[in-house]
């Protein structure tokens, strides 16, 4: 049997959060959603795009709106930031990288 090749790549995900589940301390706006930075490792793009939709049915939960591929990392080109969070293994299966959520409430879009 051949062995098989996995791809690593960059995911862009965008999230509709469900407002129900949604707690906001102070007088904030309340977010409407997010985007998130995923890097992951895996079969084909069916196999990323399953791992990134139960991320986030693990993480904060929503709709998935969007999943974009930003392509393959180029691991010599990273930005600190970015390698310094490093959380897995890239040539393992699996995400191994997540940036943080970046919010975005309805007056962000309405605009």
């Amino acid at each position: 049997m051949a062995d098989v090749v996995l791809i690593k790549r960059f995911m862009r995900v965008q999230v509709v959060l469900d407002a129900s589940r949604v707690v906001v301390e102070g007088e904030g706006p309340t977010p409407i959603g997010y985007y998130q930075l995923l890097g992951c490792t895996g079969e084909d793009a069916d196999d990323l795009h399953a791992q990134v939709r139960m991320y986030v049915a693990e993480d904060l939960g929503g709709t998935v709106v969007e999943i974009e591929d930003l392509g393959e990392p180029d691991f010599g080109r990273l930005e600190s930031a970015i390698e310094e969070t490093i959380h897995g293994e890239p040539d393992d299966w699996g995400i191994w990288y997540s940036s943080g959520h970046a919010l975005f409430c309805e007056d962000d879009i309405s605009n």
